[in-house]
């Protein structure tokens, strides 16, 4: 009896401290990234690739072969095949990785020289990811044990719920449709590309993203952004049974962690 009450005990202690800010404010030097910083960055990368081309029904998505140049792939609802000179998404992945590496350096940001019009290198640098039932692929731009950025979406369309975590979750919309409500809300809440969204530690919503809806998502907090790894663990054991997968997440994410810890003394 006496174990259990003081594990009782102690996670009470711990909830407290998640929520109220104690863990970051003795390790406030190790935080790197600034949300507004991130939203200000993000939004000129998309801003300098503008969205002209595509149609007011359909969002097709294409992809350039170096050597073949452009070619077309039908909506995702089957609809037409579409022209568009440009591949928007590559682009905008493009200068997003490579405007957080310039402002932060290359010791903290990963795959800003990644080529995202490669169906090889994205095949390697791409992961499947199920979170509380939303379905989507994420590429790895940075992981510590106090902060993570990522980009995530998908080309079919998701919903879900978030997730309730012990960290603030940022998300910035690149591409797409984002829509999102709380318990009480009657109405949805919309997100346009650039726009910023903030999932504070301890709450959760329900969203849904249209096809080709991707983003930018900042992880924020100790021991958050630590305990987030048990959601594909989960995911493995009881959804997909997809251990090359998990296997895969580990790696990445471990040797980015072990990275900040020995090379940039960064928890």
């Amino acid at each position: 009896m006496g174990k259990i009450v003081f594990s009782l005990v102690l996670l009470l202690v711990l909830s407290l401290c998640t929520k109220h800010y104690v863990f970051e404010r003795l390790i406030q030097n190790h935080f790197v990234f600034d949300p507004l910083v991130l939203r200000k960055l993000i939004k000129e990368a998309v801003d300098s690739v503008p969205d002209t081309q595509i149609d007011p029904t359909y969002t097709p998505q294409a992809i350039k072969f170096k050597s073949d140049g452009w070619y077309k792939l039908p909506d995702s609802d089957g609809g037409p095949v579409l022209e568009r000179p440009g591949g928007i998404l590559e682009d905008r992945f493009t200068a997003i990785a490579k405007s957080l590496q310039e402002y932060y350096g290359k010791k903290h940001i990963s795959n800003a020289d990644h080529d995202f019009y490669s169906p090889v290198a994205n095949q390697e640098k791409w992961l499947y990811v199920i979170v509380a039932s939303a379905v989507g692929q994420v590429i790895m731009l940075h992981c510590s044990l106090t902060e993570y950025i990522i980009i995530f979406g998908t080309p079919l369309g998701t919903t879900g719920h978030s997730g309730r975590y012990s960290m603030d979750v940022f998300d910035y919309i690149i591409s797409g449709d984002h829509l999102t409500y709380a318990a009480g809300d009657l109405h949805a809440t919309r997100h346009a590309p650039g726009e910023m969204t903030v999932l504070p530690r301890g709450e959760s919503i329900i969203y849904q993203s249209a096809p080709h809806t991707y983003m930018v998502e900042y992880g924020r907090g100790f021991p958050g952004v630590l305990s987030a790894i048990f959601y594909p663990l989960l995911s493995a054991l009881f959804q997909t049974l997809d251990f090359y997968t998990f296997a895969k997440q580990m790696y990445i994410v471990g040797s980015m962690v072990v990275n900040e810890l020995i090379y940039n003394n960064k928890i």
